[in-house]
């Protein structure tokens, strides 16, 4: 026994030698940043890395998967703001990818209050903390200083104190790093805006600029608005939901994906590579992921619903890896373990989620749902009632939890969900199949049910993007029309 012990702790002693000295090796080169720059040669702006010419090839980082990124062409990502950033820096490392890296702004949009001197102190600390922290990686191409800081509430003018702690921030990371440079973005291309913006900021190193839609006219669009500083396209992609033409209750209208892709590949072509002014140094796609705004498909460039559930947990499986501590990547994943019927492995993952993050709706949502098919009725009703709670706005969270209810016989409450809808649709869009399945659920009407999917499938609703592998579908996956529904949506038959 005592040699067994013995042999132990020789082991752990010589591992940890071996940890330190790889922990040693690992902090030498990761301290070592690269220099970059921005010059105009022969006319036009670009950035140079240790020496070299960089042309940003990038996208704004909504998942992990960094080889299939590399693998498709890009050389860079951003972020909005330094949540797990050397964790995200170090991969970008590994892929030989460079990282625009967000130092997060408040803004007036939401809240934030440049007069309160005491929240801009708060901030510009803790901005001052990330720079010194993330500073000397290798993968650091620049900072992004605030994103669109230039958005105020009901049209009014944002105050120029939120530029005047831009130049606090931008005139520290002059002073500290002489590496990199720094960028605030803007939502559109506003004249007055940006002039605003310089004449408190004078001292930025480049632009950025956020366009959808107007994209194709961005070289026009920056000579009007009087710009002679190098920019990037900091996010770009298929026309903005405020863009797009609405239905006659207000929900915009998305583009199919057909419409959408051949609408970017023609704007990528007008506004950056024929672009012959010289000032644009790249441009970076919205969003490498999936993203919940306005609907779960119409900005970003994966889905979870098509069926592919071995590929899809690869993805996943891998995303975590790389970032472990990810809320959303981990209810993600239990979603997608949902979809695949994996109730056990779904509830296990989301159990785990709601131990790192006890108020993460979506979890709480989706683990309803995973009890509701298993079932476990109370539990699901427990759930459920969490989410709505969190986020009562959601019409599927309070659709779900009367389809609990109304499953678990509470038929007087389940209905109360029904009214919940009808006054939630008062204020948003609320989509006609969810009232149609919790219709279902209490008094069985079938055909309405279908008449009601009819009805969003018509309304382009991007609820319908999991049609085809929803449990919650099974009940209707057998009906002549269903079926029909799904081929009518173009979803691969296996």
């Amino acid at each position: 026994m005592k040699t067994k012990l013995g042999l132990l702790a020789i082991v752990l002693f010589v591992g940890s030698l071996l940890t330190a000295c790889s922990k040693q090796v690992r902090t030498d080169e990761m301290t070592s940043p690269s220099h970059v720059t921005i010059q105009a040669v022969n006319g036009r702006y670009q950035f140079y890395v240790n020496g070299e010419p960089f042309f940003v090839k990038g996208v704004g980082l909504g998942m992990q998967d960094l080889d299939f990124l590399q693998a498709s062409g890009a050389n860079s990502f951003r972020t909005w703001g330094t949540h797990n950033a050397m964790q995200l820096l170090d991969s970008a490392h590994k892929y030989n990818m460079m990282v625009a890296l967000g130092l997060g702004m408040g803004q007036e949009l939401h809240g934030f209050d440049y007069n309160d001197t005491v929240a801009v102190a708060r901030q510009l600390a803790k901005l001052k903390a990330d720079v010194d922290t993330f500073r000397n990686h290798p993968s650091l191409l620049c900072w992004v200083a605030g994103n669109e800081l230039n958005l105020g509430t009901n049209g009014i003018p944002v105050n120029p104190k939120a530029y005047d702690a831009l130049h606090d921030i931008v005139g520290y990371i002059h002073k500290v790093d002489p590496h990199h440079p720094v960028t605030t973005t803007f939502a559109g291309v506003n004249k007055d805006q940006i002039r605003v913006a310089l004449e408190h900021c004078p001292d930025l190193d480049f632009l950025s600029l956020q366009v959808y839609a107007g994209l194709a006219a961005i070289p026009e669009l920056v000579k009007a608005a009087g710009i002679t500083k190098p920019y990037a396209i900091t996010e770009f992609g298929p026309k903005g939901h405020w863009e797009c033409p609405s239905t006659a209750w207000g929900r915009e209208i998305e583009e199919p994906s057909a419409v959408k892709a051949a609408g970017i590949s023609e704007r990528i072509q007008k506004g950056i590579v024929n672009d012959s002014s010289g000032f644009c140094i790249g441009s970076y796609a919205f969003v490498w992921g999936q993203k919940q705004e306005r609907t779960p498909t119409w900005y970003g460039m994966f889905l979870n619903s098509m069926g592919r559930v071995e590929e899809a947990r690869q993805r996943f499986t891998k995303a975590l890896e790389l970032e472990p501590l990810s809320i959303i990547i981990n209810a993600n994943f239990g979603y997608h373990y949902y979809l695949a019927r994996q109730y056990d492995q779904a509830a296990k993952q989301l159990t785990a989620t709601l131990e790192m993050d006890p108020n993460c709706a979506q979890a709480h949502f989706i683990l309803g749902m995973v009890y509701l098919r298993q079932p476990k009725l109370g539990d699901a009703i427990a759930e459920l009632r969490k989410a709505v709670t969190l986020e009562g706005y959601c019409s599927r969270y309070v659709a779900e939890l009367g389809i609990a209810l109304a499953t678990a016989g509470m038929h007087s409450e389940a209905s109360r969900k029904l009214d919940d809808l009808e006054e939630l649709s008062q204020r948003r869009y609320v989509s006609p199949f969810w009232r149609a399945i919790l219709l279902d659920a209490l008094v069985g009407r079938r055909e309405e049910t279908l008449e009601a999917l009819e009805k969003a499938y018509e309304a382009r609703d991007a609820q319908l993007s999991d049609l085809k592998v929803d449990p919650g579908c099974d009940p209707l996956r057998s009906n002549p029309r269903f079926q029909a529904l799904l081929r009518r949506m173009n979803f691969p038959e296996k």
